[in-house]
């Protein structure tokens, strides 16, 4: 039992490298806060990060984001294999970003890291440009003038509030 004990704890170790505490930017609300507000750090809307990801209330707007990252591509003239290349070297950095470690494999991890940065990029540029993000290339409904406020609130509200630019 032992041995098996070690092997486990090695693997462990060796699946979470350690970060540096200094590049912690994005913790997790804590439970004893979350309890006094909930509906001031849960999104209702869109998820941004891990903590909510594919969190059944925010599905319709999850569906958007791979149209917005088209709709990246397409604007900024990057091919996909690219940019993949270009997120997996970002991901280790990525996940210390995190106070705690983040239960998601590689692909998924770097998968969300894509599909909400280039959310993100589109609402940014809505907001900038009073124009709708991700629609110049598919047809898809004006959900960002329809929602854009309870997405705001969401980004800047949610457990990881804004963070994401930071990181």
């Amino acid at each position: 039992m032992s041995l098996a004990l070690e092997k486990s704890i090695r693997k462990l170790l060796h699946q979470q490298a350690p970060c540096d505490k200094a590049k912690w930017i994005i913790y997790r609300v804590p439970k004893q806060l979350l309890y006094m507000n909930y509906k001031a750090y849960i999104p209702e809307v869109i998820t941004i990060g891990p903590f909510h990801h594919y969190k059944k209330d925010s599905m319709a707007t999850q569906a958007l984001k791979p149209l917005c990252f088209n709709a990246y591509l397409h604007r900024t003239n990057l091919k996909v294999e690219g940019i993949l290349a270009m997120a997996k070297s970002w991901e280790k950095e990525a996940r210390c970003c995190y106070a705690q470690p983040i239960n998601k494999n590689s692909y998924d991890f770097v998968k969300m890291m894509l599909l909400d940065g280039c959310f993100i990029v589109e609402l940014l540029i809505k907001i900038n440009t009073k124009s709708q993000p991700c629609d110049d290339q598919t047809n898809i409904p004006n959900i960002f003038d329809k929602s854009f406020n309870a997405m705001w609130y969401d980004m800047y509200h949610a457990g990881e509030p804004t963070s994401f630019l930071r990181c």
